[in-house]
């Protein structure tokens, strides 16, 4: 977590000034202080780190420090929807709600009552007067107390008022008897109401001479009524009737005891607290149960649409993005769910700086739903970050161009398309105009002088004199580059990662300048670096701005340009090395059997690599360490090995890193070595088992003779290279005289179909080694009538020869001892000649290069 959460800051703390404080210990990325809607501090806030290890550092460091006089402390923050946060939520949701209900009311109210008893006694104690009670319902029977007339007031009550709780205890059964006569008398009076109103409403017509008599008012005439019960049976809306009903359920259910059945069922009715309170309490709880329904299915609805967005454009738009974040460090994050196509972080047109924001697509939707339910919300580079999904750009793009897209618009723009996909040509790909135009304008002559079959001598076939020609540039080409810090290795790693800024520009024409490049290119942006060999025939285009530079690779793929179409292709990583434009580069030669396959653990190399490499290690006193920590380096295994006796050098098998061009990765093994196999055995056993890094090394001998001869063949210890993509039209006799140029040739093999033709394939093989290796380095770019020539080392077809010579010599014995075994047994047959396996392997190489022979004169 790169997240801090900050408590006890003072109420006047800025933004600004938090931010200050924390940045001593790292590179703050967000800083928010928490505040109340009026807009005073909460006094604590949030500060945010670009990594874990910064975070921890400003932790140890700053936890119960002082800012001012206030002592902070800091903890890290928790991600949202955190187990321990929502269980600290709930349990302060129940605090809450302790005190809320029937309850947990009645026992606040009881003591708010005693307390303002209490206020109200202490105020009586100091100044002697009685302190009048607030309250609609007490002042009002006062009143009608005290209007009352003297024929209907207790005989023995005084005129002055009696303390207000003697005078509750006495008149309470006497207002109870009332309440109770007053409701009975409401419910007639409304009953008779009712039928009078129906009987009304169903009469045909009133008897026009009948006189009309008005209803006598038995309650006026009922002296047994005071002039409450009287105004309450006259009253429309009952006031009372809740003032009574809140009077009850603070005094709590009296008993009432009657002779009449009726009347106990209906006090019964009255007393039951299901029979009114329960069917609005039900009422109440369904609603708020069909509003929480409404809202969670409001919520469903919603996430559904999301889901359905993301799965059908595979893209999620990022927010609240760190300002200093790169495309390769989002990749990273997000590429732990799966492939990540494409990073797009929106840059201003001015300061050319990250807006906070970016578009991730993923090749398959499914894991940009993945990403969507795990990331959202969470931190990165101490901010939390806020996903949601982006709309599919490709379809927005398809339907703009439907409706009015001709046939050859759309196929250009699929071209376009699939320019950003991996590119099938060659990545040093030259048009053999260019190419031609280049060699004679280099010669003084003309291009016709340079293809016409049998000029000068050599070869009569203008494609195998083009494809030599092509070969001598693409070699000058790349000690061109290389003198301007290329990486030229990088070349054959088509399919590596690709770079965004670097461009390779293919099929230009010859005479193409520099500036005319630029200025093509800075139409979109800022150009950093062009660069032409002489030769004219291919260009290096850099573009530091990403943005910049996918938007002219998309605009310039397939353009026309003076009379010719560009191709474009992403650069290797790697590509551009720490040189200097213009320092030169010493290109070292090839070394013999001294290449390493990093993918086979078994094989080792005794040589001048790693660390500790000054002294020679002996062949079978080389150990190999595995499960080291990738953290691990040269250094830290050469310490914890330099104490053994007759130690010569210890390192670290690494390969490069994909995302830092020049960094290398730890492979999580290695190897070291001792000065005799003694010493070796010494320290395997003793060495076997220990701690390094908090892991347990595991560590054996290296089995280096036992991979020899297949390290050898795969360094290009071989003499016999294979061709693929070979031209259908191409003869043994092009072949012959295009890889005859780099050494002399034993052989040349083109096989045939049952018709005659070639298939496609083919085999050379040279007298040395140092020849093979030369031609292979040579012509791995060259093209021969359009073909790129795929050059392998043939160490499989050599394998394979061998497996069938000595499947044939097994026959030819097997068959050799039955003929003698039957000679012996019938001397009279004629014998047959004897050849021994030298013999016979001689006749057979004679009668294939008889054919051979054969092969180059038709």
């Amino acid at each position: 977590m790169s997240r801090l959460i900050v408590r006890g800051l003072p109420s006047y703390l800025t933004d600004a000034r938090l931010r200050e404080h924390f940045s001593q210990k790292g590179a703050v990325t967000d800083v928010k202080l928490m505040r109340r809607p009026d807009g005073t501090s909460r006094k604590f806030g949030f500060v945010g780190y670009r990594s874990e290890q910064e975070a921890q550092q400003a932790l140890d460091y700053f936890n119960r420090t002082f800012i001012d006089t206030s002592r902070i402390s800091i903890e890290l923050a928790k991600k949202i929807g955190d187990e321990e946060l929502v269980h600290q939520r709930e349990e302060r949701r129940n605090r809450r709600n302790a005190g809320a209900g029937p309850e947990g009311s009645a026992s606040t109210s009881d003591a708010r009552k005693r307390k303002a008893d209490k206020s109200d006694t202490q105020q009586e104690e100091g100044s002697g007067k009685k302190k009048p009670k607030k309250g609609g319902a007490i002042s009002f029977e006062e009143f009608m107390s005290v209007m009352q007339p003297k024929a209907k007031r207790k005989a023995w009550q005084n005129e002055d008022a009696l303390p207000e709780q003697t005078m509750q205890d006495i008149v309470a059964p006497e207002e109870a008897i009332q309440k109770k006569a007053a409701r009975k008398a409401l419910k007639k009076a409304d009953a008779a109401a009712a039928a009078t109103a129906t009987a009304e409403s169903t009469a045909a017509q009133p008897d026009s001479g009948r006189e009309e008599t008005p209803e006598p008012d038995a309650a006026a005439n009922d002296v047994g009524l005071t002039d409450e019960e009287y105004m309450r049976l006259r009253m429309k809306h009952r006031v009372g009737t809740d003032l009574d009903t809140l009077e009850q359920s603070s005094s709590g259910p009296e008993f009432e005891q009657s002779d009449n059945e009726k009347d106990d069922d209906d006090a019964a009715a009255d007393s039951d607290p299901e029979s009114e309170d329960e069917p609005i309490h039900d009422q109440g709880f369904e609603c708020k149960q069909a509003e929480m329904q409404r809202k969670a299915q409001q919520a469903a609805e919603k996430d559904q649409k999301l889901v359905d967005q993301i799965m059908e454009s595979g893209r999620l738009f990022i927010r609240n993005l760190p300002f200093a974040a790169s495309g390769d460090e989002i990749l990273a994050f997000f590429e732990s769910f799966g492939t990540v196509k494409q990073v797009h972080i929106p840059l201003d047109k001015q300061t050319k700086a990250s807006k906070g924001l970016a578009f991730v697509s993923f090749s398959d939707p499914a894991h940009a739903l993945a990403a969507y339910r795990a990331k959202d919300g969470s931190t990165f580079q101490g901010r939390l970050l806020h996903l949601l999904p982006a709309v599919n750009k490709d379809a927005l793009a398809e339907t703009g161009s439907k409706k009015t897209a001709t046939l050859k618009q759309a196929r250009a723009e699929q071209k376009k398309q699939d320019a950003t996909k991996d590119f099938n040509w060659s990545m040093l790909y030259m048009s053999s105009d260019a190419v031609a135009s280049s060699i004679a304008d280099r010669l003084g002559v003309n291009k016709s002088d340079i293809l016409n079959p049998g000029a000068n001598g050599g070869a009569d076939n203008a494609a195998v004199r083009l494809a030599l020609a092509e070969t001598r540039i693409i070699q000058e080409t790349k000690e061109f580059l290389a003198q301007q810090g290329i990486n030229v290795d990088a070349f054959q790693g088509a399919k590596g990662p690709r770079s965004d800024t670097t461009i390779l520009v293919k099929n230009i024409p010859y005479g193409t300048s520099a500036e005319e490049v630029e200025k093509l290119f800075g139409e979109h942006g800022e150009v950093d670096k062009v660069l032409i060999p002489p030769s004219g025939t291919i260009a290096v285009v850099e573009m530091p701005v990403v943005n910049e530079a996918r938007l002219a690779f998309r605009a310039i793929a397939y353009k026309r340009f003076k009379g010719g179409i560009l191709y474009l292709e992403k650069a290797p990583v790697g590509l551009l090395t720490q040189h200097k434009v213009g320092e030169k580069v010493v290109k070292q030669a090839p070394i013999v059997g001294k290449s390493i396959d990093s993918s086979n653990p078994s094989v080792d190399l005794d040589g001048p690599a790693g660390a500790g490499a000054g002294d020679e290690a002996v062949d079978g006193a080389t150990l190999y360490v595995k499960n080291l920590s990738f953290s691990t380096t040269d250094e830290r295994l050469t310490a914890f090995f330099h104490g053994l006796s007759d130690f010569a050098f210890a390192r670290i098998q690494t390969k490069p890193d994909p995302r830092r061009p020049g960094a290398r990765l730890s492979m999580g093994y290695g190897f070291v070595g001792f000065k005799s196999i003694d010493a070796a055995r010494t320290a395997q056993k003793a060495m076997d088992g220990k701690v390094l890094d908090a892991h347990t090394l595991v560590v054996t001998f290296a089995r280096r003779n036992a991979e020899a001869s297949t390290t050898s063949i795969s360094s290009g210890g071989s003499t016999k290279i294979l061709i693929k993509n070979l031209p259908f039209e191409a003869t043994k006799r092009d072949i012959r005289d295009l890889f005859s140029s780099q050494g002399q040739l034993k052989s040349v093999r083109l096989p045939k179909k049952f018709d005659n033709t070639t298939r496609g394939f083919g085999f050379v093989e040279y007298s040395t080694v140092r020849e093979a290796q030369s031609a292979m380095e040579a012509l791995k770019h060259t093209h021969l009538l359009g073909r790129h020539l795929v050059l392998q080392w043939s160490h499989l077809a050599s394998s394979t020869q061998q497996q069938v010579d000595m499947q044939r010599s097994k026959t030819k014995q097997h068959f050799v001892n039955t003929h003698d075994n039957a000679a012996r047994a019938d001397p009279s047959k004629r014998a047959k000649i004897k050849l021994n396996s030298a013999q016979i392997s001689e006749a057979i190489k004679q009668a294939k290069r008889q054919r051979d022979d054969v092969d180059d004169d038709e």
